[in-house]
């Protein structure tokens, strides 16, 4: 076996083992429709926060019920005092308190903690060093709650003496300019790093709370599911990561990655060439995507290079004068009349051209199989 053969076999290694945490493109999950994953503020912080505020209707037996549970438990913090706490932002207060993206505090026992989540996004670069204390990200976040103003001098709601900070992420750790001043002695055991891992962790407590209305269980439930894929597809790329660090065949690896894109769009063009000449020799060919004037745009290029989910479509006339087409799109391969958009037709098949870890999809690279695609399409057509 020579080294390239080794790696797509390691490679294949992978993609097994995560196989199981792919989530049944038949399931809802209001996560997957409303985001992408790594809206670190208008996802996981607010509904993180949404979640540990007193002040949300969870239905749970206290109201602080999901706070302690984090902070007790997954912080491993033992003397905050949940009295009167608050949690930022909350439902009534959407925005960040001084842009840290979870603050929990008490302002009566002047005890905070700060959060900051990351997922993909770097920290803040630091700011002039006039602003002593302030420079860094985290160090900022802390001094503007420590001194009770913020980097200007300007008085701020809360001063507290007692903080912890938390570094939530995905894999990431803070950076040495971030950190600034938390690295100093006297501000020892201040900053932790806590994973998505931990957050797993404290969903799972929260769904075995008692009297937790239906519908929040149920928004735990999919946000859990989609932090867990989330986290997974992480570590996979990792991997993937560390494997082609130590492949030497990497011209040919390379190559590989660099020509997809253009092995997808030549198997997307063949397919509809071929689909042409098929529906030539019956039909009468209005559009094709294949010929294109200098005004349209390339569907097929945007479809397989930008991986929009762009409608790619052959329209005909038969001789009966009836218009019909054949497109692929988000919903796949569909085919119908042109002016009945209503009972336009799945075809059986799940072909989605902007999708080639979809295996059907990807089986079109082949010309036998993109062949006996193009007959059942063609019977089918027939039929209609």
């Amino acid at each position: 076996m020579n080294e390239l053969e080794n790696f797509l076999q390691q490679l294949s290694e992978i993609e097994r083992k995560y196989e199981a945490y792919k989530e049944n493109k038949n399931d809802f999950n209001f996560f997957n429709v409303m985001y992408k994953g790594n809206e670190e503020v208008t996802l996981h912080s607010r509904f993180i926060s949404y979640l540990l505020s007193p002040n949300s209707k969870h239905g749970t037996k206290k109201e602080d019920t999901f706070l302690q549970l984090f902070v007790m438990n997954i912080l491993k913090i033992d003397d905050f005092d949940f009295n009167g706490c608050e949690v930022m932002p909350n439902e009534q207060e959407k925005s960040e308190f001084e842009e840290i993206d979870i603050l929990i505090v008490n302002k009566t026992a002047k005890q905070a903690i700060i959060i900051e989540n990351k997922i993909t996004a770097n920290d803040s670069p630091p700011l002039d060093k006039k602003y002593k204390g302030y420079s860094g990200q985290l160090e900022r976040y802390f001094s503007t709650i420590k001194n009770g103003k913020d980097k200007k001098g300007n008085p701020v709601e809360y001063q507290c003496d007692k903080i912890h900070v938390r570094y939530l992420s995905l894999y990431k750790t803070p950076s040495e300019e971030s950190i600034g001043i938390l690295n100093n002695p006297e501000n020892k055991g201040i900053l932790k790093t806590i994973g998505y891992d931990k957050i797993q962790e404290w969903l799972k407590l929260c769904l075995k709370e008692e009297n937790v209305q239906s519908t929040v269980k149920d928004f735990i439930q999919q946000y859990l599911k989609f932090i867990i894929k989330m986290s997974h597809d992480s570590k996979k790329a990792l991997e993937v990561t560390d494997l082609l660090a130590k492949n030497n065949n990497w011209q040919s690896i390379w190559c590989l990655c660099e020509q997809f894109k253009h092995v997808k769009w030549h198997t997307v063009h063949r397919f509809f060439t071929e689909l042409e000449k098929s529906l030539t020799e019956k039909y009468e060919i209005l559009k094709s995507p294949t010929k294109l004037t200098k005004d349209e745009k390339d569907a097929i290029k945007e479809a397989t290079w930008d991986k929009k989910s762009t409608s790619i479509v052959i329209s005909f006339r038969t001789k009966t004068n009836k218009e019909l087409y054949i497109a692929n799109d988000s919903n796949g391969l569909t085919y119908g009349a042109t002016n009945d958009p209503k009972n336009h037709k799945p075809f059986s098949k799940e072909i989605k051209f902007f999708e080639f870890s979809n295996e059907e999809t990807f089986k079109m690279l082949n010309e036998t199989n993109r062949k006996t695609v193009i007959e059942e399409i063609i019977n089918e057509i027939e039929k209609l």
